[in-house]
C-alpha cells in the first residue's frame, strides 16, 4: 500500500539452533505467536504477545507445562480470548487444547 515504507526488519520472537513450526494470528494491533521451543530438550510450546503490531513482543511464556509434549501448534484470537491447539509427538492423532484470556 505504501511501497513497503511502514515495514522494518523482522523482530525475533525466539532464537534457537533450528527452524521450528509456528502459528501467528493478528487482530488489529494485537499479534499472537505460538511456536515449538527450539531450545527445549523435550518438545514444548512457547508464546509471544504483542499489542504493537509485532514491533515489540511484551509478554512471553510457555503454553504447556514441561511434562506435556507438544508439536505443530496453531492459534486463534477472538477479541481477548486466545485458543491454542497442538499435536502430540507420540500420536499425531491426539490433539491438545488450551484457552486463555489476554489481559
Amino acid at each position: 500500500m505504501d511501497d513497503g515504507k511502514m515495514f522494518h526488519s523482522p523482530i525475533a520472537v525466539v532464537y534457537g539452533n533450528r527452524p521450528v513450526h509456528a502459528s501467528v494470528v493478528g487482530r488489529g494491533d494485537s499479534v499472537v505467536v505460538v511456536f515449538e521451543d527450539p531450545n527445549a530438550t523435550t518438545p514444548t510450546l512457547g508464546y509471544a504477545l504483542s499489542r504493537t503490531t509485532g514491533h515489540i513482543f511484551e509478554q512471553r511464556g510457555h503454553v504447556v507445562p514441561e511434562e506435556v509434549r507438544a508439536i505443530w501448534p496453531w492459534v486463534t484470537l477472538d477479541r481477548n480470548r486466545i485458543g491454542v491447539w497442538w499435536m502430540t509427538p507420540d500420536s499425531t492423532s491426539r490433539v491438545g487444547h488450551r484457552e486463555g484470556v489476554w489481559k
